[in-house]
């Protein structure tokens, strides 16, 4: 069984492509098998990534949710301005608000901590697939085995990790399990603000131009990564120094055209192009329309309960971009699904699939029930559907801070009585350390109306619920008739400690019985709703072996029916992306060019927000004081531009380079036409969004006046 897996993995990775050039979220030891010098690439493979010396991928740096790259040898770090909105929210306070007038600093005592932000730089990855396969060898039941591969994974993370606090190891299965690739970083604690733009520049058009063409939005944020004296990661220290990179990337000031060969390093989110057509449906038709409905709920009602306080509105900045963004993401998946029939054509495809899957036994018998087995498995999961989705809201902000940091952590507790056999992953010594290491960043967006007002809408949705959906735990809650929900609300934040961020921290350590002894009525929810949780955790957990599994061999059964080198599904691990300048049609008679201009952003003012910018950004167009940063055929500072690599969420802030390896552009955005991209790719229509590196530099030594970090670049014509 093992060696029949391997021999898949090695058929993948080993295999000429033979699908369309430009599709492909790569992983980066499959870029020998992509001919890129024949495609435009003009530096050699090796220069590109290198297991025995310093590359341009040890440029690429994983934020833990967005990317970024290392532009000089002095540890500057540059990313996308939408991924450190958090980090500056959290630097902000009404008078001194970051985010709106942004942040410069005129030399290296200046620079600020960037609040929560984390840098991690990948040193090693190996593939560990005879390892964790070995493990679960011989263990029929799918649940079980499951959990021996979770145990294993866990095991080789603590040996990684053991003795360093700065180290992270990851382990991601690729192809659905049917290899296994552990990643080992270094953490970096200390990052800090260098220059910011204002969001006025740096989310110009902000939700009404996300995600469209054309964009003129400069989205882009400028770090600083500090070490301990050693190299180390540390925490935020002034005993700290810049870290020295092993590689950093040249910034090319240099001329862009359509056509031109580009290529994309970072670590995309997540993908879903090995789904079947009962995923999609599920999807399109529960999860994308449902989900709509409720951040469209939270966001108005988040918009009403800070009104008239500019402390309330700060601290829900972040919250509301992150909710904002998500919404549209969606709402575009479901357009473009609908406009493309994308449901039909997928079980057009698995058609065509069980036609060859049928033209031999051999592969009747292996691969013939699978996709019946798992739209029975879909079918199986919508019975709790409704109570699923009020569960699902006491994760994330959907129902508050103080919701989701009491759940924390009483789950750390329950977990640390059970036997090691028991317990979940993910609940070692380091990672509860670190999880109340970082309680502290949630509380920065807490503010006590909204997270009232958030829980409620949870509490009003549980009572909706009827029979066999309703959750026991809550009825005492929603149907006491002695006492409104109101005041049960008035009760829950009038007594508990919760709100303060030290007390939360303060209960590391503590048993079920220590925590309950403390009678904080954020923590007697959580126990009372613990048992739910855990059932539906198992249920979960259940449903989500067995539609693995079956997903697996779904992939096998691709390799054999199309005999063709295939990426696997992003799964924020450093990939590799290419394609070329081009813009795209995607109506009748509307064509879009591939490049915006400073010039186009100042067409779009209107004097109010999002189409606002200062006075001295439009002296410096009317001025036309533009440096060496105007591109020759436009006569203008390019400000965007379209291409044709394929990325993801997790893809923001990613380094874009030319055929020459050097630094043009920062990945932001995809086209709303393509939204479909995360389940499959489109060469006509999917385009990548990029902040033209010119104009960044322009507003660096320009508009913020921070030339002096020019210096420790290196430029090129």
């Amino acid at each position: 069984m093992i060696i029949k897996k391997i021999k898949y993995t090695f058929l993948v990775l080993a295999m000429l492509s033979t699908g369309s050039a430009e599709e492909g979220m790569w992983l980066l030891n499959q870029l020998h098998t992509l001919d890129l010098e024949s495609k435009g690439l003009e530096i050699p493979v090796d220069e590109v990534y290198n297991t025995d010396q310093p590359s341009i991928s040890d440029a690429i740096v994983w934020l833990g949710g967005c990317s970024s790259s290392f532009i000089s040898p002095d540890g500057l770090l540059i990313t996308n301005h939408h991924c450190a909105y958090s980090a500056v929210m959290r630097a902000s306070t009404p008078e001194n608000n970051y985010l709106r007038d942004g942040f410069t600093a005129l030399n290296r005592t200046e620079e600020i901590e960037a609040p929560g932000a984390r840098a991690y730089i990948l040193l090693e990855t190996r593939d560990v697939t005879d390892e964790i396969l070995t493990a679960a060898q011989g263990i029929k039941d799918i649940v079980k085995r499951d959990r021996a591969v979770d145990l294993k994974m866990e095991a080789i993370k603590l040996e990684i990790e053991a003795g360093r606090e700065d180290y992270s190891a990851r382990i991601r299965a690729m192809y659905n399990g049917l290899s296994y690739f552990l990643y080992i970083y270094q953490r970096f604690d200390d990052v800090r603000l260098v220059v910011v733009p204002p969001s006025s520049i740096g989310k110009y058009g902000g939700d009404i131009d996300n995600w469209m063409w054309p964009r003129h939005t400069g989205d882009f944020a400028v770090y600083r990564v500090y070490s301990a004296s050693d190299g180390s990661g540390a925490d935020f220290s002034p005993e700290n120094v810049p870290y020295k990179p092993k590689s950093w990337l040249k910034i090319s000031a240099g001329d862009l055209n359509e056509g031109d060969f580009t290529f994309i390093m970072g670590f995309p989110g997540k993908t879903y192009r090995y789904r079947t057509s009962s995923s999609v449906g599920y999807n399109l038709n529960y999860l994308y329309p449902s989900s709509i409905k409720k951040l469209k709920e939270m966001i108005d009602l988040i918009g009403v309960t800070v009104a008239g306080s500019p402390t309330g509105k700060l601290k829900a900045k972040s919250t509301l971009a992150s909710l904002n963004n998500v919404m549209k993401k969606y709402q575009g998946l479901v357009d473009g699904m609908n406009r493309t029939d994308f449901l039909e054509s997928k079980i057009g495809g698995e058609k065509d699939f069980m036609e060859f899957v049928s033209s031999k036994r051999k592969f009747r018998k292996k691969y013939g029930h699978i996709l019946g087995d798992i739209e029975n498995l879909y079918q199986n999961n919508s019975i709790n559907r409704k109570q699923n989705a009020v569960f699902n809201r006491f994760r994330w902000v959907y129902s508050g801070t103080l919701i989701s940091t009491s759940k924390k952590i009483y789950d750390i507790a329950r977990e640390l009585e059970k036997s090691p056999a028991e317990r979940q992953t993910g609940y070692t010594e380091a990672d509860n350390k670190d999880t109340y290491k970082r309680f502290k960043y949630s509380y920065y967006s807490y503010f006590e109306p909204t997270d009232r007002a958030l829980f409620k809408l949870t509490l009003l949705k549980a009572k909706e619920l009827a029979g066999d959906q309703t959750i026991r735990a809550l009825d005492q809650i929603i149907n006491n008739p002695d006492r409104t929900i109101d005041e049960y609300l008035d009760h829950l934040y009038g007594e508990t400690r919760m709100n303060d961020p030290e007390f939360a921290e303060s209960l590391q350590g503590m048993t079920v019985q220590e925590l309950m002894d403390l009678n904080d009525p954020f923590i007697n929810l959580q126990a009372a709703l613990y048992d739910g949780f855990e059932t539906k955790r198992l249920v979960d957990k259940k449903f989500d072996s067995e539609t693995g599994d079956l997903c697996k061999l779904y992939i096998e059964a691709m390799i054999d029916w199309q005999n063709e080198n295939i990426y696997p599904d992003a799964n924020s691990t450093l990939r590799f992306t290419y394609g070329y300048v081009n813009g795209y049609s995607p109506r009748d008679a509307i064509n879009y060019t591939p490049f915006t201009t400073f010039t186009g952003m100042i067409d779009k003012y209107t004097g109010e927000d999002p189409f606002d910018f200062s006075e001295k950004l439009g002296k410096l167009h009317q001025t036309g004081n533009l440096g060496r940063w105007a591109d020759p055929d436009l006569d203008d500072v390019p400000s965007c531009f379209l291409h044709e690599c394929d990325i993801t969420g997790g893809n923001s802030g990613s380094a874009v380079m030319n055929s020459r390896g050097e630094l043009i552009g920062l990945a932001f955005d995809g086209n709303y036409e393509a939204m479909t991209g995360d389940w499959e790719y489109d060469l006509e229509i999917q385009r990548t969004i990029s902040v033209d590196i010119r104009y960044v530099m322009f507003l660096v030594e320009k508009y913020a006046g921070a030339g002096y970090l020019l210096d420790e670049m290196e430029i090129t014509d």
